[in-house]
């Protein structure tokens, strides 16, 4: 079963992946070590992460950001527990981190990070590093099913 959960997170993490190269990715998903090249080489760059880097792409550090993250799930998880707020999902932290104005928000907007990625961040990129802390293990996610809801 945790073979199993780790080898869907990698998954996620090649379908979430911006700046590895596929080809060095796929090579080390499949324990491939035959190949020396495990990068694909502009001007011939086979994929997509690659063609891009030959465009300029480039890392951003996000250590700072995943902080924040981290730190107002840690504040959430106090304030849900006991009480009848709404449930820690990522679309909530998410939410949080841009700091909504909802109703639903409004037991959050005096916790630590509440509205840290307001600026320069989309809706998007802060779910994508949400993800990103999950596949990295740094984030732990438990899917549920609402009461009564048919499971699979």
């Amino acid at each position: 079963m945790e073979r199993s959960l780790q080898r869907l997170l990698q998954m996620v993490a090649y379908c979430e992946e911006n700046y590895t190269c596929r080809r060095a990715f796929i090579i080390n998903y499949f324990d491939e070590q035959k190949s020396t090249l495990t990068k694909c080489q502009p001007p011939g760059a086979i994929c997509d992460i690659c063609r891009m880097a030959s465009k300029g792409l480039c890392q951003v550090d996000v250590i700072y950001e995943a902080q924040l993250a981290v730190q107002l799930l840690r504040s959430a998880r106090q304030l849900v527990r006991g009480k009848g707020v709404a449930p820690l999902t990522l679309h909530s932290v998410k939410d949080a981190l841009l700091g909504s104005k909802a109703q639903k928000m409004s037991s959050w907007q005096n916790l630590p990070g509440f509205g840290s990625l307001r600026e320069g961040w989309t809706e998007a990129e802060v779910l994508r590093l949400l993800r990103r802390l999950i596949v990295k293990s740094i984030l732990a996610e438990e899917i549920t099913t609402p009461g009564g809801a048919a499971g699979c």
